[in-house]
């Protein structure tokens, strides 16, 4: 494994909120989270980094029963590096056609660009240990309900397919998942997640969209409506 996917696998490399943590409990005892300097956080601790308006990402390490959840604080160096790895990935894809691919989902059925053609797209790169991922499927789940008939709704991660079952087995997502996704990330240059791609019914990518945001349910409304109207 190289060390850019270990750093994926490992870091949830987005600045997220308070909100990012509706699905920690902070009141589990089989749940930790640190801060840099090692101390352990509680939800008021939390709310004031928040108010400090503090950047950070997360990872999360499994001792044993118990889930140990790391902050790091961004600086400034590594907040102009995050933009300007978003800008470049957005210039690179617009209005481009996307690269093929082919990837299995979890019916075993493959699925590839030249199937979902005819039809508007709507991608999510996400792992199983990205909180902020997590964070928006209820989200998500509410759009393929809305534009199911009307849209493909597709979810690489680099996850295996064990991985990803166990994952279901706690919390639904509704997305037509493809799992070891890999070679397509880096293809891609996915290196933020969530990341949202929305291609029109010939394949071109319309919209890039990175997630763990509020607004996240209503950008994609916007980008899929503009394609179907």
């Amino acid at each position: 494994m190289n060390l850019g996917l270990k750093i994926k696998i490992l870091y949830c490399i987005l600045f997220i909120g308070f909100q990012a943590f509706s699905q920690i409990s902070f009141d589990d005892p089989l749940t930790v989270i640190k801060a840099p300097d090692g101390k352990v956080l509680k939800k008021a601790d939390m709310q004031k980094i928040m108010k400090s308006g503090k950047q950070f990402s997360m990872y999360s390490v499994k001792k044993g029963d118990t889930t140990v959840y790391y902050l790091e604080y961004k600086t400034k160096d590594e907040i102009g590096k995050k933009k300007l790895i978003r800008s470049n990935l957005k210039s690179t894809l617009l209005n481009k056609p996307l690269s093929s691919f082919s990837l299995s989902n979890m019916d075993g059925k493959t699925i590839n660009k030249t199937k979902l053609l005819g039809k508007v797209t709507v991608f999510n790169f996400w792992f199983t240990g990205c909180v902020p991922c997590i964070r928006e499927m209820p989200e998500l789940n509410e759009l393929v309900n809305e534009y199911e008939d009307k849209v493909n709704f597709i979810a690489p991660t680099f996850n295996t397919k064990e991985e990803v079952q166990k994952f279901l087995t706690k919390k639904q997502f509704k997305y037509d998942i493809l799992y070891d996704s890999k070679q397509l990330n880096e293809l891609l240059n996915i290196e933020s997640y969530p990341t949202h791609i929305i291609i029109d019914e010939k394949g071109v990518v319309r919209e890039v969209i990175f997630g763990a945001n509020l607004g996240i349910k209503k950008q994609l409304q916007t980008g899929i409506k503009k394609l179907l109207e």
